[in-house]
């Protein structure tokens, strides 16, 4: 059977309301495949009550295609829908909600994608919905592969909660560890510590092509460098003119890309970068390299930067910027250690997104066995 929610906007949620009630933009941001705890609560009645095995469906979005196409299985009777959500009701009889909002979040998604229509809403109704096929396995045999489905949702569930606990931590040792106060540490200006770098057009440096590093090419969360393009050196753009070296850190120097910070790793040994970044390499001598990067990485340096910036529309700073920013320097021994400890979390950190892909791999396995059937049912 398919329905469709009706009335309740945001002005209608009262924290402390006596029906529960869910929202159709919750279905982008709050709710996943399951809804385990509806979180909102209004005072009106409501029009449309659910029924446990209901498999919601956002009606209407500003996104696009994909984005509408999501699904979330509620086992939850008398919950009020408002309007725009799409309503599939199975009551667990011939389809399980779960697998069938397994399925629609993922692998038929695109199916479910393609019959939203609209320009800048997008709508996506009922009756489009019915005509997607789906393969419906026995009963028992949905339940089988939901049950798997939800042992590996709740590893990836907790693997999730480690990551976020994770990084809670890297930043409190991080505060704690480069916090100079009661430490007798001298205060230096970062260019006092590193030494100056190459500068000019690449045909100054390769014959043929280069590795070219831009702002892209930083993963600004992971502070990873990715997706390097291979130039041919006639055709080099104006903005190419560093080269850097394995161990050097390049700082983008662009709002709102100065979170975009990385280490050159030994595989863009002489790769040129864009003049978007300020690369700092370390004088070994008096500054560790990691200890540098963490500096970098930190709310106080970036707070330290920002009152530089100038420009309207791409607000930056200049290199000379960067490199006069003071920063608390300690003895060189300490500055191994502390970076020993922060680079042992975020390995740690590296495990746990590297077993995220993993269960995520695991997981679209288990969901694309299911479909290995003919596709020759309709919802």
């Amino acid at each position: 059977m398919f329905l469709r929610g009706s009335g309740l906007s945001k002005k209608d949620l009262v924290s402390s309301g006596a029906h529960k009630c869910i929202l159709y933009g919750q279905l982008y941001t709050v709710y996943g495949p399951v809804i385990d705890n509806v979180v909102s609560r209004t005072d009106n009645r409501g029009k449309m009550l659910s029924v446990a095995g209901d498999v919601l469906i956002p009606g209407t979005t500003t996104a696009d295609e994909v984005g509408i196409a999501v699904a979330s299985a509620l086992n939850e009777a008398k919950v009020i829908l408002g309007g725009d959500i799409n309503i599939i009701r199975t009551e667990n009889k011939l389809l399980n909600s779960k697998f069938l909002a397994y399925l629609l979040s993922g692998p038929l998604k695109m199916r479910m994608a393609k019959y939203a229509r609209g320009t800048n809403i997008i709508h996506l109704s009922c009756k489009d919905i019915a005509k997607i096929e789906i393969p419906v396995a026995p009963i028992e045999i949905q339940k089988q592969i939901v049950e798997r489905l939800d042992k590996i949702a709740e590893v990836q569930k907790l693997n999730d909660e480690l990551i976020q606990k994770t990084d809670e931590f890297f930043q409190s040792l991080l505060h704690q560890e480069l916090n100079p106060v009661g430490k007798n540490w001298e205060v230096k200006k970062l260019g006092e510590i590193c030494e100056k770098t190459d500068q000019g057009h690449p045909k100054n440096f390769f014959k043929k092509e280069f590795r070219y590093i831009d702002i892209s090419s930083i993963d600004a969360k992971a502070k990873e460098i990715q997706n390097v393009n291979l130039i041919p050196v006639d055709g080099a753009p104006s903005r190419a003119r560093k080269i850097v070296r394995a161990g050097d850190i390049v700082f983008a120097t662009t709002r709102p890309y100065l979170e975009n910070i990385a280490t050159v790793p030994a595989e863009f040994n002489n790769a040129i970068v864009s003049t978007g970044f300020c690369v700092i390499r370390a004088n070994t001598k008096i500054a560790h390299p990691g200890f540098l990067y963490f500096t970098v990485i930190s709310k106080s340096f970036i707070k330290k930067v920002l009152p530089f910036q100038r420009g309207a529309n791409y607000p930056a700073v200049s290199d000379k910027d960067v490199f006069g920013v003071k920063i608390p320097l300690p003895p060189i021994k300490t500055q191994k250690q502390i970076a020993a400890k922060l680079s042992a979390v975020q390995d740690y950190k590296k495990q746990l997104l590297e077993q995220k892909s993993k269960l995520k791999e695991l997981f679209d396995s288990v969901l694309s066995r299911s479909m290995s059937g003919k596709l020759s049912n309709q919802i």
